[in-house]
């Protein structure tokens, strides 16, 4: 009895920081999974020139992505909704389009867009997620885009 009580000890020893693991590389594939639906969103909002609710799009202006509507709007988010905790070791900001690091506290964090218009007409866009500790729309802190990757279109 004393070496069956052993075994499943050494198992759930074995298993834990296994199923642990797993469920911070769900919490980032989620997070990674909510970016490229905000790529796809912000494209589409580019392209129509306004977001879902009539608001017309202005370059260098932060826009937020609403997970719950699938839509970005002009207004802050009353609450953000990352669940990467920094935990993870499975993404690196090298290793996905969004600049999206595993090793970085996610937790309540929100997406955020802004494009520029080039001389040629072309749209430079921004896409990233936020991390908690930036203060809600703080435009201009050297920080908000540094993990930003950036396309155009």
């Amino acid at each position: 009895m004393i070496i069956v009580v052993a075994i499943i000890g050494v198992m759930a020893a074995i298993s834990i920081p296994i199923f642990s693991a797993q469920i911070e590389k769900a919490r980032d594939t989620a997070d990674i999974a909510n970016l490229r639906s905000a790529k796809a969103e912000a494209v589409a909002v580019l392209t129509a020139g306004k977001l879902d609710d009539g608001t017309v799009l202005q370059p260098s202006t932060d826009y937020w992505y609403n997970m719950e509507t699938g839509s970005f709007q002009a207004k802050q988010l009353n609450a953000g909704y990352g669940q990467g905790t920094a935990k993870g070791n499975y993404y690196s900001s090298s290793n996905n389009d969004y600049g999206y690091s595993s090793d970085t506290d996610y937790k309540n964090g929100a997406i955020q867009m802004n494009y520029t218009l080039g001389t040629d007409g072309k749209k430079t866009v921004r896409i990233c997620f936020k991390e908690y500790s930036v203060k809600w729309g703080s435009a201009g802190h050297p920080d908000d885009w540094s993990r930003a990757k950036t396309f155009t279109m």
